[in-house]
């Protein structure tokens, strides 16, 4: 799953858009499409939100977009 939001999910911040993706390869990108209501100034993509999935680092799982 990703989850979108504008800020960090640690910030509190509502999720603005959730969507599954079904499988992306070490170092794969994707694009995700919806609607987020609003122009936050700042987009984070977190991947796994609920560290679902078992990984020895998880350091790399948050974009932003500015």
């Amino acid at each position: 799953m990703v989850a979108l939001s504008g800020a960090t999910s640690s910030d509190g911040n509502p999720i603005l858009l959730t969507t599954t993706v079904g499988s992306l390869a070490a170092g794969g990108e994707t694009t995700v499409n919806g609607v987020i209501v609003g122009q936050p100034v700042n987009l984070y993509a977190v991947a796994d939100p609920e560290r679902i999935v078992a990984e020895m680092d998880e350091a790399n799982n948050v974009a932003v977009a500015r």
